[in-house]
């Protein structure tokens, strides 16, 4: 009986520290020049998980404490690369690059009618 309580308090400590373990990483995701917030960016980290921007430029999410490579992608914006580590640095402002289009070529075209 006692060896089964003893089991039983070491197996709810246990998930109770691995709980404890993780840790809420935040930030926003801003425009490298304007400095403006970029809504529903995404941010994907080397274990798999990943987490998307709010309307406001804004995430949170929850990890385990380690170093993690980062990228950062939004529609329009260059991807952003770096190294993470969660144990050191929880929050962070993160900023991307407008991807520049040039255009080769105008043709413009008329009608007489």
């Amino acid at each position: 009986m006692i060896r089964r309580f003893i089991f039983l308090l070491i197996f709810f400590f246990s998930i109770g520290a691995s709980n404890a373990q993780s840790v809420n990483v935040s930030g926003i995701v801003k425009d490298s020049t304007s400095g403006n917030a970029i809504p529903f960016a995404t941010l994907n980290f080397s274990n798999g998980n990943h987490c998307v921007c709010d309307s406001s430029g804004k995430f949170s999410c929850d990890l385990q404490p380690a170093k993690y490579m980062v990228e950062v992608t939004a529609p329009g914006y260059k991807t952003n690369r770096f190294y993470w580590n969660t144990s050191i640095e929880n929050s962070k402002v993160i900023y991307l690059k407008s991807a520049e289009r040039k255009l080769s070529e105008v043709k413009i075209l008329g009608r007489k009618n």
